[in-house]
């Protein structure tokens, strides 16, 4: 794909060379540029990638996304578009270098503080029991159908999701469960995701050394049902925790149609003749008037949490992900 398609639809402050360099891949980490690479300079939390900028283009990268000029590389040859934020600008550009594949996917986003994880886990095993071939992204890595692939982050970069997304269209999978951090959301790794489900579990008093205060830090997972939800043509479903204190904000955000779940709360979906144990949980499921008996391998109240959550995603009554 040539640059200039690129940042076609960016909000380019200046580029200086030409724009007509053909682009083989996009990455962040200077020491995985070769012949063709598009170097996006993210500034981090320790690094700033703009250090690294002449480093990749050595080593063959032919663009880069940059929020200042470069001196060290202004007479290679290699062009450089300056942007207000290189972050938030390599979302949108690794979405369209790998043809927008969550437009192809059903894809389910997970955040709050606990229970992420299982969620997830318990979102693809029931997809997979009505026949369907998932992905999922998250603390423990990744997983396109069987296989296994290696993750850094929660939440991986935007090139890395984008890229991991593709594959999983390639190799036919239909629906994918991701983790969702807050980390995630307020630097836009999720940036060019297009969702189909959003779910929210909890909010409990972490990640304030990030974040800095609670009222930040629900803010942050809010904007997967504010922001996101608006940035696709599909139809979003919020699924939310009606049991948790931060509930009443988050329905109040959710831009698109919501579905609730609790144990205590009147809610859509709701639990009820629950038996736990360290190892086991059992309890009947209710919406409406109809009910089913739900028994799981996995002990403690808080299972009963997750696992409503991922029937709400998952069932007829959240979003018919099975056809």
């Amino acid at each position: 794909m040539l640059f200039s398609d690129l940042i076609g639809e960016l909000p380019v402050v200046r580029v200086s060379g030409s724009v007509g360099a053909e682009i083989t891949s996009i990455v962040y980490d200077s020491r995985q540029a070769e012949v063709g690479s598009l170097f996006v300079a993210v500034r981090g939390e320790s690094f700033d990638g703009h250090e690294f900028a002449a480093a990749a283009a050595h080593k063959g990268a032919v663009a880069v996304i940059a929020e200042r000029d470069l001196p060290d590389i202004s007479e290679s040859g290699v062009s450089v578009a300056i942007v207000n934020d290189s972050r938030a600008s390599m979302a949108p550009l690794a979405a369209k270098f790998y043809d927008y594949p969550s437009r192809k996917l059903d894809l389910i986003g997970v955040t709050g503080t606990k229970g992420k994880t299982t969620t997830t886990y318990l979102i693809t095993a029931a997809l997979e029991a009505a026949g369907r071939k998932t992905g999922l992204i998250g603390t423990l890595g990744a997983r396109i159908g069987a296989e296994a692939a290696p993750t850094v982050h929660t939440t991986p970069e935007s090139v890395d999701i984008q890229g991991l997304l593709a594959r999983m269209v390639e190799s036919g999978v239909q629906s994918v469960a991701m983790e969702v951090s807050s980390h995630g959301l307020a630097q836009r790794r999720v940036g060019g995701c297009e969702f189909d489900c959003g779910v929210f579990t909890n909010l409990t008093h972490e990640h304030l050394d990030y974040h800095g205060t609670m009222e930040n830090y629900l803010d942050a997972k809010l904007l997967l049902f504010r922001e996101y939800a608006l940035e696709s043509d599909k139809e979003f479903t919020a699924v939310v925790n009606l049991d948790d204190p931060a509930a009443p904000k988050v329905a109040d955000t959710v831009k698109g149609r919501l579905i609730t779940y609790a144990v205590k709360a009147a809610a859509d979906i709701t639990a009820s003749d629950i038996r736990a144990s360290a190892d086991s949980v059992e309890y009947a499921l209710r919406w409406g008037s109809e009910s089913a008996h739900i028994r799981l391998r996995l002990g403690g109240l808080f299972n009963v949490y997750n696992s409503l959550a991922a029937a709400t995603a998952t069932g007829e009554n959240g979003r018919s992900w099975a056809a």
